[in-house]
């Protein structure tokens, strides 16, 4: 079929450059689970490092600056890192991260500049706020909600 998940996402991990790699701590699209379900990792004559500098050329023209395009690519970095963290239950069921991708989460807090145990908490949970009441109720995903979500 030939059908991929986000062009961009393949485009950052070939394209990106030796400091965007290393400041995003990218991996091979293989090592991505948003990317590595689809099968299919490269398309006949398409260079996704080609098309990644032709990406950043584009937005260079339409006026977005360097630190802006750097702040873009950052979060989608983040989002592939996201993608590879998953959930196991705690001893009530609920939603956690599950140890081996805490780096993962890691990663991706950073990226997106926030707190880890914000993320994770973020991710664990669902909050519903109750409207002419100023109240919130935090409501507790279970791992099949947490990896919906």
């Amino acid at each position: 079929l030939n059908e991929r998940n986000y062009h961009i996402f393949y485009q950052l991990c070939k394209g990106a450059t030796d400091t965007e790699r290393g400041n995003w701590e990218l991996l091979a699209p293989e090592q991505f689970k948003y990317l590595n379900g689809t099968g299919c990792m490269s398309l006949e004559g398409l260079d996704d490092g080609e098309e990644y500098k032709r990406v950043r050329a584009c937005m260079s023209h339409l006026g977005i600056t360097e630190e802006e395009q750097n702040s873009i690519m950052k979060l989608v970095a983040g989002i592939l890192h996201g993608g590879n963290i998953t959930f196991q239950s705690d001893e009530h069921g609920n939603a956690r991260i599950e140890k081996g991708t805490n780096s993962a989460m890691e990663i991706a807090a950073r990226l997106f500049e926030i707190d880890p145990e914000l993320l994770a908490r973020c991710l664990c949970v669902r909050i519903m706020e109750v409207k002419n009441r100023g109240s919130a109720t935090v409501i507790p995903l279970t791992v099949d909600k947490a990896t919906e979500a």
